[in-house]
């Protein structure tokens, strides 16, 4: 008998790994998987640094650094904007890839402590979504530019009369939006308690599973990834709503605020993902290709709306082995074709 329960455990196992317990198929998601890219941007000029060859990986981007609210719900955009756009349609000609505008609030003005800045923060945005006016702002620059939707990356309103601003501006946006537009926010784990009718008309949640550590030092490993989506789980949001956030950057092992580019270290980090900051002695941790890739599978296998990563201009080139976009891809494929590792 026992030997038939094990059977039975290792078959239910491999049908489940290919159809998922929704029913939807190993193949079927991979091909809904979303590949987002943070895409930063201020002007024109700097579309014409980026490197084109990792566009076609992606399904969609998120334009960031370009535009701005203020407390009075106006919409500011970069003096080139209209020039900015016409780049970025260029470089994506002839591609599917679904492009957001990223719109960032008012910063903080007073508070000497984290909690006083923050509270600053909150109250200048709640503010703006009270204006009245900034829905109305936002549906006329995506209309006229010929965008899919709008991003947030309002990461920490701590307060609940701030999360409970941010919300009710959330449905009243998804109001004047409809169905033709989406709203996509960046949310971290331990803070993305909206109110539910607020997780509702989030179209794509990017999940910040990076800036976070295991207990040996190690960055935005994949045990601290799957807390952070179960934490997103447990707020309320589906799967299907979910990007998981992948770090084409390092942190160091002590948590001190350095940030570290993949393209500038990608030659030098070893086995385990770690390399020496030669001038501060620091040990800056990545996410290897091998740890990307096993994300990727991840994500796809347990039915996750897509990955998201921060950000594109941090990768080598397609042509260098390296590439972790490259990664993503091969996962995407192998998932494709059935293969699981």
């Amino acid at each position: 008998m026992n030997i038939f329960l094990k059977i039975l455990s290792w078959f239910t196992a491999i049908i489940l790994s290919i159809t998922g317990v929704s029913g939807v198929t190993l193949k079927q998601r991979a091909q809904n998987l979303r590949v987002t890219a943070y895409v930063v941007v201020r002007s024109a000029a700097d579309v014409g640094t980026l490197d084109p060859s990792h566009f076609s990986q992606l399904t969609d981007m998120i334009l960031m650094g370009a535009a701005s609210f203020d407390t009075e719900g106006r919409v500011n955009l970069c003096g080139d904007f209209a020039e900015l756009i016409d780049g970025v349609n260029a470089l994506t000609e002839g591609l599917d890839v679904n492009c957001y505008l990223n719109i960032l609030g008012p910063g903080a003005i007073e508070g000497a402590t984290f909690q006083e800045q923050m509270y600053s923060q909150g109250e200048r945005h709640r503010a703006a979504f009270e204006s009245g006016v900034l829905e109305d702002n936002i549906k006329a620059v995506l209309e006229k530019y010929g965008l899919d939707g709008v991003a947030f990356d309002y990461e920490f309103p701590l307060e609940d009369l701030h999360k409970q601003a941010f919300g009710d501006f959330l449905v009243s946006l998804d109001e004047t939006l409809g169905d033709g537009y989406k709203i996509c926010a960046a949310l971290s784990g331990w803070n993305a308690g909206l109110p539910k009718d607020a997780i509702k008309v989030i179209d794509i949640a990017e999940v910040m599973c990076y800036d976070l550590w295991d207990y040996d030092g190690k960055h935005a490993t994949m045990n601290v990834m799957k807390d952070v989506m179960k934490q997103m789980r447990d707020h309320g949001y589906k799967r299907a709503q979910l990007d998981a956030g992948l770090p084409f950057y390092a942190r160091p092992t002590t948590e001190d605020a350095y940030w570290y580019d993949y393209k500038d270290y990608y030659d030098k980090i070893d086995g385990d993902g770690l390399v020496t900051d030669e001038n501060t002695g620091l040990v800056a941790s990545f996410n290897t290709p091998e740890v990307i890739y096993q994300k990727t599978q991840w994500a796809i296998r347990n039915g996750y709306g897509g990955v998201m990563i921060w950000n594109y201009g941090n990768d080598v080139p397609a042509d260098n082995e390296a590439s972790l976009f490259n990664q993503i891809a091969q996962s995407k494929t192998d998932a494709l074709n059935g293969k699981i590792r």
